[in-house]
């Protein structure tokens, strides 16, 4: 048994319980919030968690990523309809920095006719752009909502709760509690501008690439509300049971066997994970466009000289 994990995820539970009457149209918002975001400069309780003795200050003890997976499941069948996918609905494209289509994925399997692009907001007001790889777009900020008493109403229960929990080990730090009314105000926005998402345009899919942000884990949750499918790619290699549990959308687009069996294990509903791939991919077997020299020409690199390709991450 991995302690670190186990603190982790029990301490993890432990939020989604002791904050889960915080609601909002329905919406539990414990279960939408990003807990890692809620801790990620608390050193001291990173550390902590390596211990075994972290486990006295837990109320649901020995939790494992099976465990939250099984609570997640029944969570979101609290929230599915029947399928009521829409004759002549749009595939929806929810686009962030971790999506990874090449632009040939979009100009190829896409038109618009058939799919959009909805993003979480468009901060250059200089270059609005209506159309993304000239598909039609929507900003969520773009919906203009008045919910701010209903902010302050959630947030003021949030604050009882904390009360109450004044000598608690993690939400009795300022820091906790003040990013937890932060996020409490993000995430009912975004709740209401999903809404108003749905309500205006006739959507049959959407295809997410995470549903551990707020945003697109609220897309995914507000569909089973409407019976509309959610597809999440896998926008990476599975490196931590926390980037990739819990899962929420109706089916996860894995790269093969391993990552089937890896959700399986950790409680996924059977069917939930399909090997299909990402789009990226296809471009190995796309014939080259440009030799060697062409490539080292255009880059202005000596082709006398040894060429070393330095491959890192970025968003």
């Amino acid at each position: 048994m991995n302690v670190y994990k186990t603190n982790y995820w029990s301490l993890y539970m432990d939020f989604i319980k002791d904050f889960e009457s915080l609601k909002y149209r329905g919406f539990s918002l414990s279960h939408i919030i990003h807990f890692r975001g809620l801790i990620r400069k608390n050193k001291a309780i990173w550390l902590d968690m390596k211990n075994e003795s972290f486990a006295k200050r837990l109320v649901n003890k020995g939790m494992d990523s099976e465990a939250v997976q099984q609570h997640f499941n029944h969570y979101i069948n609290t929230h599915r309809k029947p399928s009521n996918t829409k004759p002549g609905g749009k595939v929806a494209i929810h686009y962030d920095t971790i999506l990874r289509f090449p632009e040939h994925t979009y100009k190829d399997h896409f038109s618009a006719q058939n799919a959009m692009i909805v993003a979480a907001g468009n901060y250059n007001k200089k270059k609005t752009s209506k159309s993304l790889y000239k598909l039609p777009t929507r900003y969520l900020n773009d919906y203009v909502i008045n919910i701010g008493s209903s902010v302050i109403e959630v947030q003021n229960q949030a604050k009882l709760l904390l009360a109450k929990y004044n000598s608690h080990h993690l939400y009795s730090s300022k820091q906790f509690q003040s990013l937890l009314l932060i996020k409490i105000a993000e995430v009912i926005h975004c709740i209401e501008q999903v809404q108003k998402f749905f309500e205006q345009e006739k959507i049959s899919c959407v295809i997410v690439s995470t549903t551990h942000s707020y945003v697109s884990r609220i897309i995914a949750l507000s569909g089973y509300e409407r019976g509309i499918p959610t597809i999440c790619m896998q926008h990476g290699i599975i490196g931590s049971e926390f980037g990739y549990i819990p899962k929420i959308a109706t089916v996860d687009a894995v790269y093969g066997n391993y990552e089937v069996d890896w959700y399986r294990k950790r409680g996924a509903i059977k069917g939930s994970a399909q090997v299909i791939g990402h789009p990226r991919f296809d471009q190995a077997i796309v014939p080259i466009s440009q030799t060697r020299k062409e490539v080292l020409k255009k880059l202005g690199v000596n082709p006398k000289r040894k060429t070393i390709m330095i491959i890192y991450r970025y968003h």
